[in-house]
């Protein structure tokens, strides 16, 4: 059986792509900076070494390129990290799925399609455009096959370096009360992480996505109010939506440096931000977690662990 490996097994989807893979029987590698809390069962796992990596890929079918460097050395450290996995990827008949995001594009000027043009002008959203065009070219020139996979702001029990994380969803079950970074009448796209893991798994077991970038689809397009009342259906009990000051977002964004700052990304929340996933919909018969089944899963998991 093929080993199937993952990179950035300790993130919220490495984790949901080893939960995949196992639920298919897969031989699982994961490599990560630090081990899990809690290991899976039936995973490999090794900690992440340069100068072992090529080692680590030997004998791999796919590659699921999970990792994310620290948000504050994103700059350093993610491009060192590239040329570090198609170094190790050379003369490999391995596969490399990408999971990436949509920073490149800036503010929209429409739903964003795979052909939206790149045009933001933080460095973040500028790194993660080249990023991504070094591994087109590199499949394009021949060193590797590669296909890349894009998502909006992801949800899920274990997903904590987005505005829709644990925290938010703890506080609408503690409090009541579903806090914003913007406006609360703007739609927004939010995409479950483990309809993400299912879309990169799809473009690992075959060779038709490979040389593209592919838009995730999701069933949760909503503004905030939207939002609030599902929540309040699901649970039962009034979620009231909440603005966040602007004020309490630079202060929010001065606390930590993991993670993405609420006011580098102010412009997704203020404006309509949706994806249109209908190109891998359409070649890959996806269909996304109907809303209600995956905020229900997302509020479930959150109370079991909590």
């Amino acid at each position: 059986m093929n080993m199937q490996v993952v990179l950035g097994a300790s993130g919220a989807v490495g984790q949901a792509v080893i939960r995949e893979l196992m639920a298919r029987n897969a031989r699982v590698k994961a490599i990560t900076l630090k081990m899990p809390a809690a290991v899976i069962p039936g995973v490999q796992y090794v900690l992440f070494n340069p100068g072992e990596l090529k080692k680590h890929l030997q004998d791999a079918q796919t590659v699921y390129h999970c990792a994310a460097p620290r948000y504050g050395r994103w700059v350093l450290d993610y491009p060192v990290l590239q040329r570090q996995l198609l170094t190790a990827l050379q003369g490999s008949k391995a596969t490399l799925v990408y999971a990436d995001n949509l920073l490149m594009y800036g503010v929209p000027r429409a739903p964003l399609e795979e052909t939206h043009p790149h045009g933001t002008e933080q460095a973040r959203g500028r790194l993660r455009s080249q990023l991504a065009q070094g591994l087109l070219t590199a499949h394009h020139e021949g060193h590797v096959q590669v296909a890349i996979a894009r998502a909006s702001t992801l949800f899920g029990s274990e997903v904590h370096s987005s505005w829709t994380n644990v925290d938010f969803f703890q506080e609408v079950l503690k409090k009541s009360t579903l806090r914003w970074p913007g406006n609360l009448q703007k739609p927004h796209s939010l995409t479950y992480v483990q309809d993400f893991a299912r879309a990169l798994l799809l473009l690992g077991q075959g060779n038709r996505g490979m040389g593209e970038v592919w838009h995730i689809p999701t069933d949760l397009t909503c503004t905030a109010s939207e939002l609030s009342d599902l929540l309040s259906r699901l649970l039962q009990k009034p979620i009231r939506p909440h603005q966040v000051p602007q004020l309490k977002l630079w202060l929010h964004s001065q606390q930590t440096s993991e993670h993405p700052s609420p006011l580098d990304l102010a412009y997704q929340f203020n404006t309509p931000f949706m994806v249109d996933g209908r190109k891998f919909q359409d070649a890959f018969s996806f269909k996304p977690t109907p809303k209600q089944q995956a905020l229900q899963e997302t509020l479930d998991r959150i109370r079991q662990f909590r």
